[in-house]
């Protein structure tokens, strides 16, 4: 090899290699300093995905605290449970292995930027996703949020890396997605967007076919074990009541005299189930259209709203770009895997289980990449000088916003109970 060769592969590897590490200090820093509390006292959802896990282990049954079998898909207690085997029972070091996973999706990102956008383009890319509020966040909580993001992240480098698609690139492509929906299992509904978007017939069967394997086997047992065919959770029904029905119930005062569903905690699991299911039914078929509207428009205004509880500014900063990324992305093969993914959560999220901004999460690597073609655009449009002089102002006017972050939490919490 050539002296220039060599120089330019070494080049080519830098960019990668300086974003990981840049991202694993960013996350490390935050999982073990400001994000530490949340492996150092496992709560909330963390603490059922643990006693999954412990449960497994200790006894070979898949079953919660409360003796659910269900009610939560298998793929993130089997890692906490394949790490506690192999190295003991620290949710610190799943910290760490998340955080090496994070930076791992974060140079991911940079690769995919720089093949379609260039080397300078792939720097931003990777630069933003190292300190993207969503992205580092989630390597501090022991929930799936960092796992699904990083198979997002690898995705999208297939959907962009190998064009026009093999057999062995949608499997890779199917692959990604199947695993995903054994951590999260809204993703299950993208496999026929991915089958349709790689438009050849033989792609798309290896990308059914993989889903299938996937899913099957979960679904028998969860037949076997609560005599249901459930192909997700045995939540599914409570989600979904939380989603528009809730805000229509709880949030925005509709229907004032049907029951919150609260007592429903003490019922079994499959009667819980039919429970929930029964209440969100009756609830819909009672609303109104206009009900309908405005709980939707609530529920995508929370999904997008960075102040729970305190300000998240890279959230808001990179918001104007990755919408106008979005947009361009109809005319741009390249990015429209990502555009598809960030409509379709955008959307399953807005109707289920939504007032947790989290959610929004696992859309990071797709909004990181299409904030990155939106300024990519909007510099060749503007030319250097103007496009940095936009940027500044961009960035002054937010730095305004963030100083004054309780003022603006408390004007959008007004907004939001005008509606």
């Amino acid at each position: 090899m050539t002296d220039g060769a060599a120089g330019s592969v070494a080049r080519r590897r830098l960019l990668p290699a300086a974003v990981f590490i840049t991202a694993l200090a960013v996350r490390l820093l935050y999982a073990f300093t400001w994000g530490g509390e949340h492996h150092r006292v496992v709560t909330g959802d963390a603490a059922e995905y643990q006693a999954y896990a412990v449960n497994l282990l200790d006894r070979g049954v898949y079953e919660n605290a409360l003796g659910e079998r269900a009610s939560r898909m298998p793929g993130y207690p089997l890692l906490l449970a394949g790490v506690y085997k192999a190295f003991g029972r620290s949710p610190a070091l799943v910290v760490f292995l998340q955080c090496v996973l994070g930076a791992a999706g974060c140079a991911l990102l940079a690769l995919t930027a720089r093949g379609r956008l260039g080397p300078a383009w792939g720097w931003a890319g990777g630069l933003m996703a190292a300190f993207y509020y969503d992205l580092f966040a989630p390597c501090a909580h022991l929930l799936t949020e960092c796992p699904a993001s990083f198979l997002l992240a690898l995705f999208l480098w297939f959907w962009s890396e190998r064009r026009p698609y093999g057999v062995a690139d949608a499997a890779a492509m199917g692959a990604c997605l199947s695993l995903g929906y054994l951590l999260r299992p809204e993703l299950s509904l993208f496999i026929p967007v991915l089958a349709f978007l790689v438009r050849r017939w033989r792609q798309g069967l290896v990308v059914a076919l993989l889903f299938t394997a996937a899913a099957l086997p979960w679904t028998l047992r969860n037949r076997a074990v609560l005599g249901r065919v459930i192909a997700t959770t045995s939540a599914g029904p409570l989600n979904c009541y939380l989603g528009i029905p809730r805000t229509i119930h709880e949030r925005l005062g509709g229907l004032p005299d049907f029951p919150k569903g609260k007592e429903y905690g003490r019922l079994g699991e499959t009667e819980r189930m039919d429970a929930y299911g029964s209440l969100a039914v009756e609830l819909m078929r009672q609303a109104r259209f206009f009900e309908i509207v405005r709980a939707w428009t609530f529920n995508l205004l929370i999904e997008y709203y960075p102040f729970l509880p305190g300000y998240e500014p890279t959230v808001v900063l990179i918001l104007p770009f990755w919408l106008w990324g979005l947009w361009l992305s109809r005319r741009d093969p390249e990015f429209r895997a990502a555009a598809a993914v960030t409509i379709y959560l955008t959307a399953i999220y807005s109707v289920v289980a939504v007032m947790q901004s989290r959610h929004r999460q696992i859309l990071g690597p797709a909004l990181v990449l299409l904030a990155v073609v939106g300024l990519k655009d909007l510099f060749t449009r503007l030319g250097s000088r103007r496009f940095w002089s936009a940027l500044a102002c961009w960035a002054g006017f937010h730095g305004m916003v963030w100083t004054a972050a309780p003022w603006f939490r408390s004007l959008a919490l007004r907004l939001r109970d005008s509606l």
